[in-house]
Formats: structure tokens, sequence, C-alpha cells
């Protein structure tokens, strides 16, 4: 209950389209915009805690909100955006670009960084393809 069934607009496109899904999915009629907090299903430890933590960088004239993993790269499938970069998103896809990355280079992005993130989140980007360093159950 309370969960909404959205269909790809553009199946198989990768996790831009189901970016550009998603935002024409929200209720638009807030004129200062909305933040949908956008997540790949293989990241099972994003927390309440993480969103609020982003949820403090976001805001006004940001686009969007990243977090930074230990190594500096930005998380562009754990993050918050705004619904201002809907166009931007669809003219994208439209251009034939599928990247993340492309995308985050447009815009007017928050970063938090690793330190804090993994100061009270450290497996925040774990996902369920990573093979642990010692057999889950084994000490």
């Amino acid at each position: 209950p309370g969960w909404q069934t959205v269909p790809d607009l553009r199946p198989g496109e990768g996790p831009l389209a189901g970016l550009e899904t998603a935002l024409n999915a929200l209720d638009r009629t807030d004129p200062a915009g909305r933040w949908l907090a956008f997540a790949a299903v293989d990241l099972p430890h994003l927390t309440p805690g993480f969103w609020t933590m982003l949820t403090h960088r976001a805001g006004a004239g940001m686009q969007a909100v990243t977090g930074l993993d230990a190594t500096g790269r930005t998380q562009p499938l754990a993050a918050l955006y705004h619904s201002s970069v809907l166009a931007q998103v669809s003219a994208l896809l439209d251009g034939g670009e599928r990247r993340m990355a492309a995308l985050l280079e447009r815009l007017v992005v928050a970063q938090v960084p690793w330190q804090q993130i993994a100061s009270s989140h450290p497996e925040v980007y774990l996902n369920l393809n990573t093979i642990p360093e010692q057999p889950i159950g084994v000490d």
C-alpha cells in the first residue's frame, strides 16, 4: 500500500531513462518543484539517515545532491534530483546520451564528502554485486 508502480517510458535504456520516468511521475503542481530520491535497486544499505544527510544539502539553486565514495567518485545512483531537471534528462536521452555522468556535468550539484557519509553510513555504497572480503556468517 502507498507505492505506485510506474512503467518505464524508455524500456531498456538504463538509469538515466529510469530517472526520466520517475521525474515524469512526480506531482508538478508545486511551484517550487519537488525532490526525488533516486536509488539503484542493488544498494540495500540506503538508510533514512543517509537520505536525511543528502536532504540537508538540497538548498536553493541546487539541482542534484550526490555523495562521494571513498575514492572521491560521485554516486549518481543514490542521489537526490530536483524536478526541474526533467527537461535536461529528456534532452540528453533524445540526443542518444545514456550516462548519468553526462547529466551531472550539466547540473548544479551539491556533494556530500565520503568522510561525512562514512562516519555514520560506512556500508551505504556496498551493492549486492560486491563480493565480501570474508564470506557472510564466517567468523
